[in-house]
């Protein structure tokens, strides 16, 4: 039991883990890890589910509180250490935090998406289509069931992969006037906003898909983000080696049709 009294189920690559590992770092907030492994699907194990009925991760225990969605686990820190200057900074702007959250949301959809159709759609499709189709039957939501099906049955022509690239074509831009206007997405200080972003940022980084932003102040801020201690600690000494390689071979593989699609 970790001396803070919170346990994190978490997966080491996924986006929204990383979110919530980079607010515990920033905040010095020690935790009882335990990794969930996705592909072999803990995340549908009863007494996950019992925890959070979405089977997804990742999920905050801090006592007795059961603390779902990455973006509302990064506020429930912060609200539980107000003095400090993470939390403080993010309450000073709290509206414009609020916006980037809402991008957030949107952004995770689209990211999911594109990591799906870009690292997981063919080895979904080696799969039989008895196999397939019991993926498909595990995921509880139906709406995101038949995402899924779409992304493997359609590829890169998908609804929610053109949908994915429509958000990304709303987002990259903001992101880019806000980090020209300060260092960091609200102010000259970093909040929850930045962290609530920087996953997303750093998945297409890996897949190779920096060109979509190119040079100028996303890149620097993306760097920024970088080499904050956090990063090192909550995704740099985390993320296995075989995990970057894999993502950065299926984004070659994917830029062809992905990039002509985009614009």
């Amino acid at each position: 039991m970790s001396e803070t009294g919170i346990t994190l189920y978490h997966s080491l690559t996924s986006v929204c883990s990383q979110k919530v590992r980079l607010a515990l770092a920033e905040l010095g907030l020690g935790f009882e890890s335990r990794v969930m492994d996705l592909k072999k699907g803990d995340q549908f194990a009863p007494d996950y589910l019992h925890l959070n009925p979405n089977a997804v991760v990742p999920t905050l225990i801090d006592g007795t509180q059961v603390v779902l969605q990455s973006n509302t686990i990064m506020q429930y820190l912060c609200a539980q250490n107000p003095a400090h200057p993470l939390s403080a900074a993010t309450e000073y702007r709290n509206e414009l935090c609020s916006e980037w959250f809402e991008r957030a949301d949107r952004f995770h959809i689209a990211i999911h998406a594109i990591t799906y159709v870009s690292v997981n759609r063919e080895k979904l499709l080696a799969l039989s289509p008895e196999q397939r189709e019991q993926r498909y039957q595990n995921i509880p939501d139906p709406v995101r069931s038949a995402k899924l099906r779409q992304i493997v049955d359609d590829g890169f022509d998908s609804a929610p992969v053109l949908a994915a690239l429509e958000t990304l074509n709303d987002i990259l831009p903001k992101l880019q006037t806000a980090t020209r206007s300060h260092r960091w997405l609200t102010d000259d200080r970093a909040t929850l906003a930045d962290f609530a972003m920087f996953p997303f940022v750093h998945r297409l980084h890996l897949l190779g898909f920096d060109q979509l932003w190119g040079e100028g102040s996303l890149a620097r801020w993306h760097v920024a983000m970088m080499q904050r201690p956090s990063f090192q600690t909550a995704i740099g000494a985390v993320v296995p080696a075989s995990a970057i390689a894999n993502f950065a071979a299926s984004g070659r593989a994917a830029w062809p049709q992905l990039g002509a699609r985009f614009g």
